[in-house]
């Protein structure tokens, strides 16, 4: 099942479970798209996978022990650099978002405490991971983009403020009315004949019939509570 922005909602809850508060020990790029870090939490230690594959990004707690480099990357040595010792406050996802934004505090060269964020775009072949100062500048991403300007393409360089995507003109699920919502359902592509709502994503009808695992009932205003109490754990 593709990681669409609702499925994120309820990774970003696991995630936030597992890892806010918790303190960066270690940290690792195994290949050119993923780092791992390694997160002394509250109650364990766990490892946190960051993927910027285009094929395939994604953010997940593993176990699995990847073979690193005898060199670390740029990239890497650089994160170690910012976030080594880091303690992560807080991850937040923008609403129907593939994006999760991880607020840290650490200790800069002086020993003075600052913010820092690491940004995860889980947008397909638009995939990045980018680390950013405490005023929202990127300080280097792992996959530098010069966009097209003419176009209104992004940039994403050192040195210049990031910018998050064009938010989607799409209908909100968190709040829709039910029967708006189970007519989008009945009709994902609307009069224009592209998607109207997150709601068509393949999670969102699982969730609606009542197939998803420990779903509630698809009962309109029971459904849109649930998952605003799953938007806020």
């Amino acid at each position: 099942m593709p990681l669409d922005a609702l499925c994120l909602t309820a990774v970003a809850a696991e995630l936030r479970a597992a890892v806010a508060g918790g303190k960066i020990d270690k940290l690792y790029q195994p290949t050119r798209d993923e780092v791992v870090l390694y997160v002394r939490g509250q109650g364990e230690n766990v490892r946190l996978l960051l993927s910027a594959n285009p094929g395939h990004p994604r953010a997940n707690l593993t176990t699995l022990n990847r073979e690193n480099p005898e060199q670390p990357p740029m990239f890497c040595m650089l994160l170690r650099k910012h976030l080594q010792g880091a303690r992560i406050l807080e991850l937040n996802q923008p609403p129907l978002e593939r994006i999760l934004e991880f607020r840290l505090e650490t200790l800069d060269e002086l020993g003075d405490r600052v913010e820092r964020r690491l940004v995860l775009e889980a947008m397909g072949r638009s995939a990045n991971l980018l680390l950013l100062d405490g005023e929202g500048r990127i300080i280097d991403c792992i996959r530098r983009v010069d966009g097209d300007l003419g176009r209104g393409q992004r940039q994403l360089l050192p040195g210049l403020f990031y910018r998050q995507p064009p938010a989607p003109d799409k209908l909100n699920p968190f709040t829709i009315e039910p029967e708006e919502l189970r007519l989008v359902l009945e009709n994902p592509l609307g009069k224009s004949g592209t998607s109207c709502c997150w709601t068509a994503s393949p999670a969102c009808r699982l969730w609606w019939r009542g197939s998803w695992p420990s779903a509630p009932a698809a009962t309109g205003s029971g459904w849109r509570r649930s998952w605003r109490n799953s938007k806020t754990m």
